[in-house]
């Protein structure tokens, strides 16, 4: 008798080419991602599954196979709606509560922060775009205040 091996290695081929490795690389996102406070890597991880999907649907598109490029579709939708649903998640009372009082300690520094530094390192913080009017009145008073003040001195 022979030992077969129960999976056929060809089966297993596609998963080492440069796509396949990609899809992998978006599930192990996607799994680090179920972690609380880890929403992001599972956002990363689904859209590279979803953009490999893209690829494949197009291509499926190009041969006019309608079904296999349905398939596609449904499961870049799969992939996708997790990800639409964590970034339109609305904030519970008590984080709303929270916010409003925390809002004057912690939008300032926010607002002085560079593009990435506010939307990647700090995107816990995204919220102080909510309060964006009354940091900008403050800002645009203080220059005038500084200008008419630097006057003075020349």
């Amino acid at each position: 008798m022979q030992n077969t091996p129960s999976v056929d290695p060809k089966i297993l081929m596609p998963f080492f080419s440069k796509k396949g490795l990609v899809v992998l690389a978006g599930f192990v996102l996607m799994l680090y991602g179920t972690k609380p406070n880890n929403e992001m890597f599972f956002c990363i991880g689904a859209a590279l599954v979803a953009f490999v999907s893209a690829l494949s649907l197009y291509q499926m598109l190009q041969y006019r196979r309608y079904g296999a490029a349905f398939r596609r579709l449904v499961v870049i939708g799969l992939c996708l709606s997790p990800s639409i649903y964590l970034m339109n998640k609305q904030p519970s009372a008590r984080e709303i509560a929270s916010r409003n009082e925390l809002h004057g300690d912690l939008c300032p520094s926010w607002f002085n922060m560079n593009l990435f530094d506010r939307y990647v390192v700090f995107r816990h913080r995204a919220w102080c775009q909510n309060y964006a009017d009354r940091y900008e009145q403050a800002s645009s008073g203080r220059t005038s205040a500084e200008q008419s003040t630097s006057n003075l001195w020349k």
